[in-house]
């Protein structure tokens, strides 16, 4: 059984399906548009490799250590720009 998975869809300007992501903008280049085709391709790979080959999902913090970065955050800038 082979395992492929195919997405049809257009990719053209007058659609307006093209939306700015995280990895769109360079250092010293404006950022660029991602077809939203290429976005959910993207995610169906990412999704049937972590269920298939077992690689690691996309994890995020807990609860708690979202609320310390936060804080610590806070912090930082309160004691950077209290006047």
């Amino acid at each position: 059984m082979l395992r492929k998975v195919v997405i049809f869809r257009s990719i053209t300007e007058s659609l307006r399906d093209s939306l700015f992501t995280s990895y769109s903008s360079k250092l010293f280049a404006g950022p660029q548009r991602m077809a939203g085709v290429k976005i959910h391709a993207n995610l169906t790979i990412r999704i049937l490799s972590s269920a298939i080959d077992g690689l690691p999902q996309i994890k995020s913090w807990s609860e708690f250590e979202e609320g310390l970065w936060i804080l610590l955050w806070s912090m930082i800038c309160s004691l950077l720009f209290w006047q």
